[in-house]
C-alpha cells in the first residue's frame, strides 16, 4: 500500500541512495526564461536521437501542468508529478525504477534544446527520475533550435543606438524589446516629438553627425528655408543622402536641447 502522506520524494529515498544536490531546490525553469528565448529561431530545428545529462535539463516545456501560476523547484516537480502514484503503487526496486526512467515505452522521452540547455516535453516522469536517480547519461529524441546569430546581433546594435539617443536626450524613455524588433531592417522612433523611420545601417553615421553639428544660429535660419518646409522633411531615414536631408532637424533639435541646458 501507498502511504498518501509520504512524499514522493520521501518515497524515493527508501528505495534509492539520494543525497541533497543543490539543484534540487533550484527553479524548474520555463522556456520564456531562457537568455534571449525570442531568438531562437521556430523555422530552423533539428532533430534527432542523442545522449544527454540529465543535469542538463533545467526545465519543463509543458508548463501549463505544473508551474504556469507559480514558480517551483525540482523537488515540488516530482512531489507533484501526475501519475507517480502509478510508480509507487507498482512498488518498484532501484534497478527497476533506473530501468523504467530509461524505457521509451508507447512515448519517447524528448527534450527541446536551446544552447546547452534541454527542457523536457514529454517523458516528464522518466526524465525527473532521471534526474534524481543521478543517471549520467541517457538517449532521447531531441528537438534543436538554432540561435539567430544575426537577429540577436541586430538587436544589440539598435538597443545600443537606443541608449545613446537617450544620453542626448533625442528620445525621452526607453523602448521594449518588442518595440526595438517591431521591424525587420530599422527601427521606429519618436525623436522630440517627431516618428522617424531609421534604418540599420545608418546608426553610427547619425550619431557622428550628431555630435559635429554645430548649432549656429545663422546656418540654422538657411537651413530652414531649405529643409524646414513639409514638403522637404525626410522621416525615413535609411541611407547617407537620407541622412544629410536630415540633418537641418538634427541641428534643430540638438540647439533645443542645449537651450534648454
Amino acid at each position: 500500500m501507498v502511504e498518501s502522506k509520504q512524499s514522493n520524494l520521501d518515497w524515493l529515498k527508501k528505495r534509492c541512495p539520494i543525497r541533497p544536490k543543490k539543484w534540487h531546490t533550484e527553479k524548474v525553469l520555463r522556456i520564456n526564461e531562457i537568455e534571449n528565448y525570442r531568438f531562437y529561431s521556430r523555422n530552423s530545428t533539428k532533430t534527432y536521437r542523442g545522449i544527454i545529462s540529465p543535469l542538463d535539463i533545467k526545465g519543463i516545456q509543458y508548463a501549463y501542468a505544473y508551474n504556469d501560476e507559480s514558480d517551483i523547484t525540482w523537488i515540488d516537480l516530482l512531489n507533484n508529478l501526475k501519475r507517480f502514484k502509478d510508480i509507487r503503487h507498482s512498488n518498484m526496486t532501484h534497478e527497476e525504477l533506473i530501468e523504467h526512467a530509461q524505457s521509451d515505452y508507447n512515448e519517447s522521452r524528448t527534450v527541446s534544446k536551446f544552447g546547452s540547455l534541454y527542457f523536457t516535453t514529454t517523458g516528464q516522469h522518466r526524465m525527473t527520475l532521471c534526474k534524481f536517480l543521478d543517471l549520467e547519461k541517457v538517449t532521447v529524441q531531441i528537438n534543436e533550435y538554432t540561435f539567430d546569430q544575426e537577429k540577436f546581433n541586430a538587436y544589440q546594435a539598435r538597443k545600443k543606438f537606443v541608449k545613446q539617443l537617450l544620453d542626448r536626450g533625442l528620445i525621452s524613455e526607453e523602448l521594449l524589446e518588442s518595440e526595438i524588433m517591431s521591424f525587420e531592417h530599422g527601427i521606429s522612433l519618436n525623436i522630440r516629438g517627431v516618428f522617424i523611420m531609421m534604418g540599420d545601417q545608418i546608426f553610427d553615421g547619425l550619431i557622428n553627425l550628431y555630435d559635429g553639428l554645430s548649432t549656429n544660429k545663422v546656418l540654422i535660419t538657411f537651413e530652414s528655408l531649405i529643409y524646414g518646409k513639409p514638403s522637404t522633411f525626410n522621416n525615413d531615414v535609411r541611407s547617407q543622402s537620407d541622412l544629410l536631408q536630415f540633418k537641418y532637424f538634427l541641428r534643430k533639435c540638438k540647439a533645443e536641447l542645449l537651450s534648454d541646458v
